[in-house]
């Protein structure tokens, strides 16, 4: 698990998720969150570095500068893009007799 062994320390973690990191630097036991699973999550991490001593620091690192930690998301994956067939679409409405209208839109 995450710095398992390090007790007596300072942690300083780089997140993209501003919500993130403004619930954990303001201790989201004071109820910084709309949501209850955030605070609550919040609780467990404070309690976590409470337990070894260990005082945490997070800090706001864009999306485009955290690229690393991102290299997943942003890899252009051809598997999630996907279209229907679209004559064998109309084909199985009007057989249906189903009428649509179909919006497109885009991963990216």
């Amino acid at each position: 698990t995450f710095a398992k062994n390090l007790s007596n320390t300072h942690i300083r973690i780089m997140c993209d998720n501003t919500t993130a990191v403004n619930v954990i630097n303001h201790l989201g036991h004071l109820g910084t969150s709309h949501s209850d699973i955030c605070n609550n999550m919040t609780k467990q991490i404070w309690k976590w570095c409470i337990d070894k001593n260990r005082w945490l620091t997070v800090a706001y690192i864009p999306g485009k500068q955290n690229l690393v930690a991102d290299y997943e998301s942003r890899r252009h994956q051809r598997e999630s893009e996907w279209m229907l067939n679209e004559a064998l679409l109309s084909d199985t409405l009007v057989k249906l007799n189903f009428s649509s209208e179909i919006d497109l839109f885009a991963t990216r």
